[in-house]
């Protein structure tokens, strides 16, 4: 029995190893991910492990028993019965740091809100304080969290599929998944989780944490395809934003004439408000019917929009709930897929023929495998626009508010112009997530919080607003601009498409457009590969001069340009070649 055994053991790693890649002398050399559980008496317990074998190490206590398996590169899986009742799983658990730099100043972590926030390591260094306890998917827009200095990396992200509910957690140069589960007595689960280990050199272009995150990539493209958009959407420089709820009076006439001037740049225009009164102010109540005040001109106009070719749309969401009596409807229920769905139908029927999606791809709306059917069934139309990003979730995505970020500023996360990780504690890092989803189909623009540096009006200065006054803007922005069309020059950097509200006097917008039209930016599908391969060193920060790379679809590299201080002289490399910096404020160089 025990040479049957061993015979079927030697032939099952042959097949992994052909088929997976599975190689034991690589099992041999990485540690084996911890396993940590909080049981009913509200007490952690950690699993001591027993080799099996090179690939599976097994382990039982008092309240739990299961396996840990090796699946090839850097993946794990993890079988638990439990005991007695489980709480929560840590897989992977840290129990001990794990550093990436010889100093804790050196190191930075990075995390998958908004399109991505970033938190040094030395600000978050007490033992078992950990940072945002957010959700994936919705909350975050990937299962995993980065720990990362200029030369090594390191990351842990859930690899389950289908998806599962997980909360990606980090602090004191830990990183660990938990999920939150009940597990009875006698019950089973399974988790599979990647483990990165990467080292780079950030100065020549190898960034440690763009390394990390190829990996996840790799494994998601494995699993799904990326978006197929529409091929309209491609088609001009973005979507016209169009506040009804400023308005007051509504005058269809005056929209009507920013359309008939700007619809060669952009075809597409959204209507945020159509649910309540002309000057209430309110972009987002959850109505589903049309304000009496907008009826009959507004749904007409679109209707005009669309026949000539066009595309127009409304105000929609998901019921995320307004107080305790009126809670959340999760779209995996009958009660918030049918209030949704509904939505859409009587948009649909006020002549849109596209979508916006509120908040769908910034919160959490259920099980993960139920809202994915929603896209791939049709019912939510692929003419649509969310909010946010989700990896799984197959739209295009409006991010807006990815620079100044969101809430009211307490946690910290303030992002403005030229900010970065290195330089501050805590801040947005937009080409975090921009950089995992370098092929996807973005929105960048004035909505949410990034009117805050829209255009030179200096919004920031603005002392009605709490949130302005907690981040500081004042004082940054006088010693750390010009922070004056920072959110255009972020979303030329970022290869975005444009939301905008007011199109006209607006110089790097108009720069922005001058340039994409000239390099027939949209035609040739540029995928943003953020730093990737540059030597920046010669760049000096005081300059403001940044600087992003893309590769056509044709395989030529493209770099998007931002030099609003028109600093002459300047130059970086590439594969060894030097490239002049233009002497202009927006510009592309093939």
């Amino acid at each position: 029995m025990r040479e049957r055994s061993s015979w079927l053991f030697t032939v099952l790693c042959l097949v992994l190893i052909a088929v997976f890649g599975v190689d034991r002398s690589n099992a041999q050399s990485r540690p084996v991910p911890e396993v940590g559980v909080v049981a009913d008496d509200n007490k952690s317990y950690f699993a001591s492990y027993t080799e099996v074998d090179p690939l599976r190490h097994s382990f039982e206590n008092s309240v739990m028993k299961g396996m840990v398996t090796f699946l090839g590169g850097d993946r794990w899986k993890l079988d638990l019965r439990a005991k007695r009742p489980l709480q929560r799983i840590y897989f992977p658990a840290q129990s001990k740091r794990s550093p990436v730099a010889p100093r804790v100043s050196d190191e930075i972590f990075y995390y998958p809100r908004v399109l991505g926030l970033a938190e040094k390591a030395s600000a978050r260094d007490k033992d078992w304080d950990w940072g945002l306890k957010l959700i994936y998917p919705g909350q975050l827009f990937a299962p995993l969290v980065v720990l990362a200095s200029s030369s090594e990396a390191r990351m842990v992200a859930a690899t389950n599929w289908p998806p599962k509910k997980v909360k990606p957690l980090y602090g004191a140069e830990r990183l660990t998944l938990l999920y939150e589960e009940d597990v009875p007595v006698n019950a089973s689960v399974s988790y599979e989780a990647m483990v990165v280990d990467v080292k780079g050199n950030s100065a020549s272009g190898d960034v440690p944490w763009q390394l990390a995150l190829d990996r996840y990539r790799a494994w998601l493209d494995s699993h799904m395809p990326v978006p197929n958009y529409p091929d309209w959407m491609w088609e001009g420089q973005g979507f016209l934003d169009i506040f009804l709820a400023l308005q007051s009076p509504f005058d269809i006439r005056s929209i009507r004439s920013l359309y008939q001037n700007y619809k060669h740049l952009y075809p597409w225009v959204l209507f945020w408000g159509q649910m309540t009164a002309p000057g209430s102010k309110i972009c987002c109540a959850l109505n589903e019917e049309m304000h009496p005040d907008y009826l009959p001109a507004l749904p007409d106009f679109v209707r005009e929009v669309v026949a000539g070719g066009g595309h127009a749309g409304y105000y929609s969401a998901p019921y995320y709930g307004t107080d305790s009596g009126h809670p959340r409807r999760n779209l995996e229920t009958h009660e918030g897929s049918d209030w949704f769905l509904t939505w859409i139908g009587k948009n649909k029927s006020y002549g849109a023929n596209s979508y916006y999606i509120d908040t769908l791809g910034w919160s959490y709306y259920g099980e993960p495998a139920k809202v994915m059917n929603l896209f791939a069934s049709g019912l939510i139309p692929k003419d649509s626009l969310i909010e946010g990003v989700t990896d799984i979730y197959p739209a295009a995505s409006l991010v807006a508010g990815s620079l100044a970020g969101s809430g009211d500023g307490r946690d910290g996360f303030c992002g403005a112009p030229y900010k970065t990780p290195e330089t501050f504690d805590r801040t947005t890092f937009p080409r975090f997530g921009r950089y995992l989803f370098g092929d996807r189909l973005f929105y960048g623009g004035i909505a949410n919080q990034d009117s805050t540096f829209w255009g030179n009006v200096r919004y920031w200065k603005r002392k009605d607003s709490k949130r302005l006054q907690v981040c500081g803007y004042v004082s940054y922005c006088e010693d750390n601009g010009p922070c004056e069309y920072g959110t255009e020059r972020l979303a030329f950097l970022l290869g975005e498409k444009l939301d905008v509200r007011t199109p006209k006097d607006n110089e790097i917008l108009d720069a922005i457009i001058q340039e994409r039209i000239r390099a027939n930016w949209w035609a040739r599908r540029p995928v943003y590969l953020d730093t990737k391969g540059l030597e920046l060193t010669s760049i000096p920060r005081d300059s403001k001069v940044e600087i992003t790379r893309f590769r056509a679809k044709d395989g030529s590299t493209l770099f998007a340009i931002s030099n609003p201080k028109l600093v002459a002289g300047l130059s970086f490399r590439f594969k060894g070649t030097s490239i002049a910096v233009p002497v202009k404020k927006i510009a592309i160089v093939e």
